[in-house]
């Protein structure tokens, strides 16, 4: 299931060569926020990474397969009534069909994911 444009847009985004930072909107409104928990919405980790993942197959305008989710430090729950606006920041390299990805989520006060990935481009 795709979430960009559903789950979340992108308000803006910037590149330096490898980094990537993607300033984005959760949409509280989400099905998926009704289910995650009722009341109390927080963003389900495994979105998180689809989040991530789909920022960079669009910037990198390849299909990605999740090979390794070498690191991932949930440091603080992401609410979208609070907190809707987030960045996510990636640093990639390349090499061999492989995409290794290590970044940060965050917002102007909080740290919310730390990951590191390794993909396989298709």
């Amino acid at each position: 299931m795709k979430l960009l444009n559903d789950f979340f847009t992108i308000n803006s985004s910037a590149e330096n060569g490898n980094e990537l930072i993607y300033n984005i909107h959760l949409n509280k409104e989400h099905f998926i926020y009704a289910a995650h928990f009722p009341g109390n919405p927080i963003t389900p980790g495994v979105c998180i990474m689809q989040m991530v993942q789909e920022l960079i197959e669009q910037h990198l305008n390849a299909k990605l397969q999740l090979k390794t989710l070498n690191n991932i430090k949930y440091m603080s729950v992401i609410s979208p009534v609070t907190d809707a606006d987030i960045s996510i920041g990636a640093s990639y390299t390349q090499n061999d069909g492989t995409v290794k990805i290590k970044g940060v989520i965050k917002n102007e006060s909080a740290i919310f994911t730390k990951y590191s990935a390794t993909y396989i481009k298709l």
